[in-house]
């Protein structure tokens, strides 16, 4: 039965459920409170779904004190959101001990942008049909200086928990605008300039005020401006952020959702939303397979996303024979390895100087041997 329920604040909730006798007993409750949570409902001649995540803490083994059995019921919750969310995790001993190494780098990574341990590389995105570059990637790194390079993957989701990413977001935003500007000035290119745009910065209060004094700070024209909106974000925001989506496009700016095809989202939503852009999944694309060409689901996302009116970016592409099967599916643009990993500002700028890129790591290392021409960078 359940003894207690109550709102923790937001959209947390807290539950106590007693008698159950069998862990496999409590999955199975949860799995089917899921399950009706996630049911479709109508409001205003739409059609909203709702899922849930859930952390769950047993007594006894777990704790004996009312505190910790809260604390591991969360920790348990933070798993089953970075699993992707709309599922379940068991807190286990593990998770005390990644807890612990969650919070050191949470306290690391506040000072890390100070210590100017952060940094930008830039990826290339191309044309594929004319391996024209267009456009510029900015990826945030982070070189601690005993651990060495630490993953995005590993420290974005940190900082962002701690509120530190509107800081180190907005830092990412002027830097990367005035080396775009910098580019522009001194190799006469206007290329495009994408940045993700993370999900703290959006619910910042007065984000496109502050957008818009970045731009006018480092000169940058708003047209050459993309941010990054990952789709599951997008899925599961409604009116607040669509509201912040138009004061965007106000200002010039474009947009892309990134990560297509990650999440489900509604057609009549996709098609309300003002994207100019939609980036490929790089699931979808190593999915591809280089005699049989695109798989349908790759090959309806990108007949979708042009029915729209959008353009297609395929990110993560690591072979010839995949880059071959996007261009013969209509795909516009793409990124990855069979061009170039990504670049320090160094090696870009030598790429835009020459004309030309060696396709090996960031720090201009052959990997193969091969070049790969951009025609089109000494155009004026």
């Amino acid at each position: 039965r359940v003894d207690a329920f109550a709102r923790l604040g937001g959209d947390e909730f807290a539950l106590v459920h007693s008698g159950f006798e069998r862990l496999d007993g409590v999955a199975k409750w949860v799995s089917r409170m899921g399950a009706r949570i996630s049911q479709p409902v109508r409001h205003e001649g739409r059609e909203l779904t709702v899922t849930a995540s859930f952390g769950i803490a047993v007594y006894p083994p777990g704790a004996n004190d009312p505190r910790r059995l809260y604390k591991q019921a969360d920790l348990a919750l933070y798993q089953a959101k970075k699993s992707g969310g709309d599922t379940f995790r068991f807190h286990v001993k593990k998770m005390d001990e990644q807890v612990q190494e969650r919070l050191t780098l949470s306290r690391e990574v506040q000072g890390a942008l100070q210590r100017d341990e952060l940094f930008l590389e830039y990826q290339p995105q191309l044309t594929l049909d004319t391996r024209r570059l267009v456009g510029i990637e900015a990826l945030l790194r982070w070189r601690h200086p005993e651990r060495g390079l630490i993953p995005p993957a590993e420290f974005v989701p940190v900082a962002e928990s701690s509120g530190d990413m509107v800081r180190i977001g907005e830092w990412v935003l002027r830097t990367a605008c005035r080396q775009a500007r910098t580019w522009g000035e001194e190799h006469g290119r206007d290329l495009n300039l994408c940045v993700n745009l993370s999900w703290v910065q959006s619910r910042v209060p007065g984000f496109p005020g502050l957008l818009e004094r970045i731009l006018a700070e480092v000169g940058l024209d708003p047209g050459r401006l993309e941010l990054e909106l990952d789709q599951t974000l997008v899925a599961r925001t409604g009116t607040e952020l669509d509201r912040l989506l138009v004061a965007l496009t106000e200002i010039g700016v474009r947009l892309s959702l990134d990560d297509f095809g990650s999440a489900e989202i509604s057609l009549d939503r996709l098609v309300e939303l003002p994207f100019d852009k939609v980036k490929v999944d790089q699931r979808f694309v190593q999915s591809i397979d280089c005699n049989n060409g695109c798989p349908p689901p790759v090959a309806a996302l990108i007949a979708m996303a042009k029915k729209l009116g959008m353009e297609v970016v395929a990110e993560g592409v690591e072979t010839l024979g995949q880059l071959e099967a996007l261009v013969a599916e209509g795909c516009d643009y793409g990124q990855g390895h069979v061009f170039t990993r990504p670049l320090s500002v160094a090696a870009l700028s030598a790429a835009l100087r020459h004309g030309e890129i060696h396709r090996g790591s960031p720090e201009g290392e052959v990997a193969d041997g091969r070049v790969i021409p951009f025609p089109a960078l000494l155009e004026r």
